[in-house]
This record gives C-alpha cells, sequence and structure tokens, in this order.
C-alpha cells in the first residue's frame, strides 16, 4: 500500500482521480498506518496532501499520534503548517521538550513572508499561552521570538513584543533583545492626548 500511495503523485490527472477513488472508496480505517497517512500528505499534489489530512482527522490513531505529529510539523507546505496549528493543544501544551522539538516548525512558520497569515497567529498565540506554564517554556519561547522579531513583518512583530514583555515580566533574569526603560514624568505628560 505504501507504493500505491505514489500514484497520487502521478502527473496524469485520471490515474490521480483512479488512486484518490481506490484510497476513498476499497481501503478502511484499518489499512491506514500513520506510515501511509504521512506518505499521503507529502504528496506534492496539495488534493492529495487534502485526502491526507482528511483521512488523518478520521483515522488518527492512538499509538502513532505523537510520531505522526512530529513529522507533519517538518512538512514544508503552507496547507501543512496550518494543518499542524489544529493540534498544538493535545501535543504540545504543558510540554516544554516537545516546544524544543518543534522550534523548526515554529522558525520555519514565523519566517514566512506575507504569506501563511493563520499558522503564525496560530503560533504566536500558542507560545503566548505555553510562556506562563513553566520557565523552561519561557526560555524556548524567548529564543524562537528573540530570533524572529529582528526580521518579523510589522503586523506579527507587535505580538512578539507582547511577548518578550510577558517573558520579561515573569522571569526579568531571562536574555530578550529588547531593554525596558522607565517612562519619566517628561513623557508621561506628552503622550496625554
Amino acid at each position: 500500500m505504501l507504493e500505491a500511495v505514489r500514484i497520487l503523485d502521478a502527473k496524469w490527472e485520471d490515474t490521480r482521480e483512479f488512486a484518490f477513488n481506490i484510497f476513498t472508496t476499497e481501503f478502511n480505517e484499518q489499512d491506514f498506518t500513520s506510515d501511509i497517512l504521512i506518505a499521503i500528505c507529502d504528496s506534492n499534489h496539495a488534493e492529495a496532501r487534502k485526502m491526507g489530512r482528511d483521512l488523518l482527522s478520521r483515522n488518527f490513531q492512538e499509538v502513532d499520534e505523537e510520531e505522526s505529529f512530529i513529522k507533519l510539523s517538518e512538512h514544508p507546505a503552507q496547507d501543512m503548517q496550518k494543518f499542524v496549528t489544529n493540534y498544538f493543544e493535545k501535543y504540545a501544551a504543558d510540554n516544554p521538550q516537545r516546544l524544543r522539538e518543534l522550534t523548526p516548525y515554529f522558525t520555519t512558520v514565523l519566517s514566512s513572508v506575507n504569506r501563511n497569515r493563520t499558522a503564525k497567529k496560530r503560533v504566536l498565540n500558542f507560545l503566548k499561552e505555553e510562556l506562563d506554564k513553566s520557565r523552561e517554556a519561557a526560555e524556548i519561547i524567548a529564543e524562537i521570538i528573540s530570533r524572529q522579531s529582528l526580521t518579523m513583518a510589522t503586523a506579527d512583530k507587535a505580538t512578539a513584543i507582547e511577548i518578550m514583555l510577558k517573558i520579561n515580566k515573569k522571569y526579568p533574569d531571562i536574555a530578550l533583545p529588547i531593554q525596558l526603560q522607565p517612562v519619566t514624568e517628561e513623557r508621561r505628560k506628552s503622550l496625554k492626548i
């Protein structure tokens, strides 16, 4: 069956349609191992990846879920990066080790320029939530955000600064590329409208 997955990448549309039909009608839940589901999601064709995501959503097997989650996070396609964000709470929340494993994923998503907006927003929100859970998580997130804050688009920079301020408030000794300055009375007056 793993060899049959390659048919989904055929250059002929009728061949791909034949493969889609077989995979969606002839196989049942027990036929789809995590390796097969990941192989379908690795397709070069967006429609095959969509089918892979649908099959994964229906057939995610307990024993292979975490390994599949990590493998999916390595996929370069934006649709797969967005799909991975659906599983943060289940497989990455309250887990600093998993945050460390996902650092390349977070960096890739946050580095994409003018694209992948939904995945970026979900990643930033997830990181913002996780930094409160442990010092180790805050240190990992500080590394990710510090590196990315220098290259982020303006729209994301505000959230990155917010995350760094939150880290600084809770753990002032964690190194960050920001320096807080006290607001002087003169500056306070100038800010009043």
